[in-house]
């Protein structure tokens, strides 16, 4: 309740301080609730960490911040819940184009609060609301400023720019993550640029100095409906001090110095992109190609030996994602495609019998393509931690159909099979551990995925969708790879088990 007052008061000052320059017009009130029962087979590892190998086996490498331990197993085990997002939004709207919009939202899992575990006392207490209710957009728009084309956005915001394949505000459903700063909008006719300054961490000292900066330009140009052309520039800029050895003494300054060792610049990660999507007679397509590069200091210092990381290291890497369709004149409108994905990858973890014998040896990191804020997950049986938008370093093809038998029944099916795109050493036995040079490569097949669904849209506010999901596992998956967390976190488990997802999604706008 604190919070709800807190945004009522919120609105309130906005709809106060808009009077100066415009008059209140209109006040709107809309939001959503949408409730997910959710259940993984043979896949998620729960709270505690498998570790398919043990650290002296991987000694001696720069594996990463998270070590070998892995979320998941693909093997006998079960994870079921029941998560919950509720969201309120409040429109003000004055004259001059000039507009206010707060929203908070809560998210939950059934059986957070209110009522404990304690049943045998009967001890319930309230709610702790610490981290339940946030203000997820608070923002001032302004459109037409001075009468040109231009409008801007300020405060915290979503963004979801194109198909959100780099960019956006939603990586699963019952998720929301704002952006803070400013977004300026030009549109005329067929061209549409956005350009953005968006505030990821601020260490309030100078401007810029030891914060991470995001800025971007987006523009897409609509030359006719079988042509939508799109490129843009991302450029984020982490200037945050990253040391290995914050007391190191005179000798070992010295020997950093001679060595090159914890000497680490600002990070300045640069990704460009171009897209091309639209619609002819029965055809349908969207392509979207993106490159990366710039120094990864601060991904460098994450992969570190004896104590100290890669500070030259660098972005560059390709990603992209491509899809054909095509919609048949018929009954249940029925449509085909087929698509295919690639992310980059890097991993030079692997070290030889001459690195061992070389005490001067250092690694280089292990760089794969970093997805921004993407918010395309792919496949739901690793999404258990809301994970699936950070896998990177693998290719897939897919292909499926949809078909809607009613106005408010439709249903949709599609198979895809993934691969790892750069695939790290494992360790061959337990002699590894004794000689931890012989190695051999892990296998890349990770697995099919096969996914049906149906979605009931019972009016137009209230929709009722079912999905499952089968994963038939390949070796790929017991051998593990670098692939989550933008291939800093592995993923290997005990088995190569199949594995199941269930999800029961009921969503109601108002």
């Amino acid at each position: 309740m604190k919070s709800l007052r807190k945004c009522l008061c919120l609105i309130a000052l906005l709809a106060w301080a808009g009077s100066a320059f415009a008059e209140l017009q209109n006040i709107s009130v809309g939001g959503q609730v949408r409730i997910r029962g959710r259940y993984w087979n043979h896949s998620y590892s729960g709270p505690n960490k498998t570790n398919p190998y043990s650290p002296t086996r991987v000694g001696g490498r720069a594996v990463g911040p998270d070590g070998i331990g892995s979320v998941y197993t693909w093997d006998d085990t079960r994870t079921a819940y029941v998560e919950e997002r509720t969201v309120l939004g409040v429109r003000a709207e004055f004259t001059d184009n000039v507009s206010a919009y707060v929203e908070i939202d809560s998210f939950e899992t059934w059986g957070d609060d209110f009522r404990s575990a304690d049943y045998l006392r009967g001890v319930d207490t309230r709610a702790q609301t610490v981290d339940d209710i946030e203000l997820v957009q608070s923002y001032i728009d302004i459109k037409e400023i001075g009468g040109s084309p231009v409008s801007a956005r300020i405060g915290r915001q979503g963004i979801k720019l194109g198909k959100g394949f780099l960019l956006g505000e939603s990586p699963s459903p019952t998720s929301f993550i704002p952006f803070d700063g400013i977004r300026l909008t030009y549109k005329e006719d067929a061209l549409t640029i956005d350009g953005f300054w968006f505030k990821l961490a601020d260490n309030m000292t100078d401007f810029g100095k030891g914060d991470i900066d995001f800025y971007g330009v987006y523009a897409t140009y609509k030359l006719c409906e079988a042509l939508e052309l799109s490129g843009y520039y991302f450029y984020v800029r982490d200037d945050r001090a990253v040391v290995d050895n914050a007391d190191a003494t005179v000798m070992e300054r010295v020997w950093e110095h001679i060595w090159d060792l914890d000497d680490y610049g600002t990070t300045n990660l640069h990704t460009v992109g171009l897209r091309a999507n639209g619609k002819a007679a029965s055809f349908d397509y969207d392509l979207e190609l993106s490159y990366q590069f710039g120094q990864a200091d601060a991904l460098g210092s994450m992969l570190k030996l004896r104590g100290y990381g890669d500070p030259d290291a660098e972005f560059g890497g390709w990603a992209g994602d491509v899809e054909v369709g095509y919609s048949f004149d018929a009954n249940w409108s029925p449509r085909v495609f087929v698509g295919a994905t690639y992310y980059s990858g890097g991993d030079n973890r692997k070290r030889s019998f001459l690195d061992y014998l070389n005490p001067f040896y250092r690694p280089e990191a292990s760089v794969s393509f970093n997805r921004l804020f993407s918010t395309m997950p792919y496949m739901s049986t690793w999404d258990a931690r809301g994970g699936s938008a950070t896998f990177t370093n693998y290719y897939a093809v897919r292909t499926g159909g949809l078909l809607k038998f009613t106005p408010v029944l439709s249903s949709g099916l599609l198979a895809s099979y993934y691969w790892v795109a750069q695939p790290w050493d494992e360790p061959v036995s337990a002699l590894s551990s004794l000689v931890p040079w012989w190695t051999q490569e892990a296998d890349r097949n990770m697995g099919l995925a096969t996914s049906l669904w149906f979605q009931y849209d019972y009016s137009k506010d209230l929709s009722i969708k079912l999905t499952w999901e089968h994963f038939f596992s390949e070796s790929g998956m017991t051998d593990g790879n670098f692939l989550m967390h933008y291939g800093t976190m592995f993923t290997g488990g005990t088995a190569d088990s199949d594995t199941d997802y269930v999800c029961l999604d009921m969503l109601v706008k108002f």
